[in-house]
């Protein structure tokens, strides 16, 4: 099975996938970065981060669970990577971007990834928006919008 990623990447602040989440009419221009002002997005090499995400996804073997892999990035470096694991570990939050933010929280022996970015191969859904939020992340990069459905993965 072969991971379908559009050629964009779509690069939001929480604020706005949080609004995204809570207004479906709200519209982000692709390449637009938001953080306290512009980031210059030239400085990070997005499509590479974007690149060892989808290396997570495609780490996935059981063929029941959704292929999406997340990684979290601290100064240009990756210290953490994720797959979802929700059907392998009987886990229901099992998600890419969580799996991903509790080992860097590990990492740094800290809840809180102030100044990181989290990359993931599918956009956030509210439990995962909820966790980056709350963990302080800064900046989301996604690279495929989710389909809209209800029930579980």
């Amino acid at each position: 099975m072969e991971l379908r990623m559009s050629p964009k990447i779509l690069i939001v602040s929480f604020l706005v996938m949080f609004t995204l989440h809570c207004c479906s009419t709200v519209a982000c221009a692709e390449g637009q970065v938001f953080k306290n002002g512009l980031l210059n997005s030239e400085e990070i090499n997005h499509e590479y981060f974007m690149m060892e995400a989808i290396k997570e996804a495609l780490k996935i073997k059981k063929s029941k669970e959704r292929r999406v892999g997340s990684v979290v990035v601290e100064n240009g470096k990756i210290i953490a990577r994720g797959y979802n694991t929700i059907h392998l570990n009987n886990d229901p939050i099992g998600h890419a971007e969580i799996n991903a933010i509790r080992k860097a929280c590990k990492i740094k022996k800290m809840p809180r990834l102030n100044g990181c970015i989290i990359y993931s191969t599918l956009q956030p859904c509210p439990l995962c928006l909820t966790a980056i939020i709350f963990s302080g992340i800064s900046i989301v990069v996604y690279g495929q919008d989710a389909v809209r459905r209800s029930g579980p993965d």
